[in-house]
């Protein structure tokens, strides 16, 4: 179980990872450094080793991987955009049929 101070790590990190959901235009070596940057800082900032298995870290602080927060991101900006009320947003789900 998190600990309060970890909870608020946590929150923090996730917010760092806001809008995400628009980082289309990356190339996959480009991704591949963040995913690798993010797994790094991760490690550093909960205070596990080098060679740490990242699974068995995420799951010890229950934060999800890069590609999983990517994805989500991205399907959450997606319903977003779908079930927005604005005549605007709603021609451009139309147009780039989201």
């Amino acid at each position: 179980m998190l600990s309060e101070l970890e909870a608020n790590k946590t929150v923090i990190i996730i917010t760092c990872m806001y809008d995400t959901a628009l980082w289309a235009n990356f190339s996959a070596g480009a991704m591949n450094m963040f995913a690798s940057c993010y797994n790094k800082f991760m490690k550093s900032f909960f205070g596990y080793t080098k060679y740490s298995s990242v699974t068995s870290m995420l799951f010890d602080v229950g934060l999800p991987s890069f590609n999983t927060l990517i994805h989500n991101s991205s399907v959450n900006f997606q319903n977003k955009l779908v079930g927005c009320d604005n005549g605007l947003f709603r021609s451009m789900v139309q147009y780039f049929h989201l």
